[in-house]
């Protein structure tokens, strides 16, 4: 590595002034590994929102294929549906690495949430796309959300080269659920986990 990298490397913020905290902590040029933490509290909560009862999690050509539907009452049959498309890394470090906590609160409280899980609902096509790689996700009482946001590689090259000041946090899209939903939902994101922890995974590249 050069001296001139590494000078232009000490140049990027340890700490952000948004929610966004960012930090370098090795830069060889072509790839960089950094520390990213990010405070809720500071975050834009999303202009879209959408409730799902049905879900699913696939993985896809290019990431993790989330599926939050609306069913027709009544019917295995979604009458709408939104997908967001997580990449592999972020999925299985943020999405699920940070929700283990809340994970086994929900298994604790099982006979509580249980609701019967519904397989292979007709498809519609009526779907919105979207792209995200942060999520935060929380219940309380008999409510749950996932909160999409999305990290640009803007940002992320701007910051390490000291264009720009902080990294964004973009809303995308909230996803309101019940918990007994949630549940189910992590339980099909669990047996995805496997296969991508087999999978070598890639430093952050900005």
């Amino acid at each position: 590595m050069s001296k001139k990298s590494l000078q232009r490397s000490a140049l990027a913020p340890s700490i952000s002034s948004g929610p966004v905290h960012f930090r370098i902590v090795h830069d060889a040029g072509y790839q960089t590994m950094a520390e990213i933490g990010v405070d809720y509290s500071k975050a834009e909560v999303p202009d879209r929102a959408y409730y799902a009862d049905y879900v699913d999690a696939q993985r896809g050509r290019s990431g993790i294929n989330l599926l939050f539907g609306k069913l027709v009452p009544r019917l295995a049959q979604l009458r709408t549906q939104v997908e967001v498309i997580f990449p592999d890394d972020m999925f299985l470090r943020q999405l699920w690495g940070t929700t283990r906590e809340v994970h086994k609160v929900l298994l604790e409280r099982r006979p509580k949430w249980r609701i019967e899980p519904i397989e292979n609902a007709i498809e519609t096509d009526k779907v919105q796309t979207f792209r995200s790689n942060n999520v935060f996700i929380g219940t309380w009482g008999d409510e749950a959300v996932c909160d999409f946001y999305y990290m640009s590689p803007r940002d992320f090259y701007l910051v390490k080269s000291g264009g720009k000041a902080r990294v964004g946090l973009e809303p995308v899209i909230r996803i309101v659920l019940y918990p007994g939903l949630l549940l189910e939902f992590f339980e099909k994101c669990k047996e995805l986990v496997p296969a991508l922890e087999a999978s070598p995974q890639e430093v952050l590249s900005i």
